[in-house]
């Protein structure tokens, strides 16, 4: 599935973004969505697709001026339909519009979502990191060479910081020494700032 999330109006007006997997809004600069405009949030709020319920989730990440979906501020994970105008911190307004069909060729089972980008997972071992001989590329300076490892059997993912300089998390916390720590189907990794997550 695909989306668009564009602005026709005021200071922002012209921007657009195309929407894979999952994306952050925010003023961050590693936000896949970033917005210079001091009225967000750092990291503002996420728009990201559930395979459960077969639609984009909008969330507010604890914004310090709000989220609102067609008028009504956003408290809890809002369901996202075809066309929505989402607004920004009470001054923004985007359109969001899905432009994909989910694909037959979608992958199944175990898979690690990095941005747009999705990682089918099989039993066996990804490398992490910034080199072009990893499993699992990622083209940021925030990433080391050879980051982080998966290791994928039986259905069980586990990961091992490599001795990264920023760092492996789950769910927030750190990785630490030669330790293996389990990833479970919804949890959230963290390679330095890059953010990414396990589905099922």
């Amino acid at each position: 599935m695909t989306a668009k999330l564009f602005c026709k109006v005021g200071e922002l007006r012209d921007a657009a973004f195309e929407i894979g997997a999952e994306a952050v809004i925010g003023r961050s600069q590693d936000a896949e969505v970033t917005l210079p405009t001091p009225l967000l949030s750092r990291e503002h709020a996420r728009i990201r697709w559930d395979g459960e319920a077969s639609a984009y989730l909008l969330e507010d990440l604890g914004s310090a001026n709000g989220t609102a979906l067609d008028g009504l501020p956003v408290t809890a994970p809002e369901r996202l339909e075809r066309l929505h105008v989402i607004t920004f911190a009470g001054a923004h307004d985007f359109i969001f519009q899905v432009t994909g069909a989910p694909s037959a060729e979608a992958p199944q089972g175990l898979r690690l979502v990095v941005g747009a980008e999705t990682h089918a997972l099989v039993d066996g071992e990804y490398g992490v990191g910034r080199a072009s001989e990893a499993e699992i590329q990622i083209d940021s300076s925030e990433v080391s060479r050879r980051h982080a490892l998966l290791v994928v059997a039986g259905g069980e993912v586990r990961v091992r910081d490599l001795g990264s300089s920023n760092g492996t998390f789950v769910d927030d916390v750190r990785v630490e020494g030669d330790s293996e720590v389990a990833v479970a189907p919804g949890a959230r990794l963290r390679f330095g700032s890059i953010r990414a997550s396990l589905r099922s």
